[in-house]
C-alpha cells in the first residue's frame, strides 16, 4: 500500500492501510523502502492497528506485490 505523488519535480512515499473498521495510520517514508523499513512499519504502525480494530478476530493482510513486500528475508522473519 505504498503510493507517490508527484508534486513540484519532487516525490513523496506514503504508506498506509484501511479496513472495514475505518482508515489506519498513514506514515511518510523517508527516502526509497526496503524490506527492513516496511517491517518496521508494519511491527510498528499495522499491528497496533489490527490488535486496536480486531482484537484476536480474523482478518485477511493484502499488498501490492511490491518487491519489498515479497523479499526473501521478510518471508523468513
Amino acid at each position: 500500500m505504498v503510493s507517490l505523488v508527484k508534486h513540484g519535480g519532487r516525490g513523496v512515499m506514503m504508506w498506509g492501510c484501511f479496513s472495514g473498521k475505518g482508515l489506519g495510520p498513514l506514515v511518510k517514508v523517508n527516502g526509497k523502502m526496503n524490506h527492513k523499513d516496511y517491517i518496521q512499519i508494519l511491527e510498528s504502525h499495522l499491528l497496533p492497528f489490527i490488535s486496536k480494530n480486531y482484537n484476536r478476530r480474523c482478518y485477511l493482510f493484502q499488498d501490492d506485490n511490491a518487491s519489498v513486500h515479497t523479499a526473501k528475508t521478510l518471508k523468513s522473519e
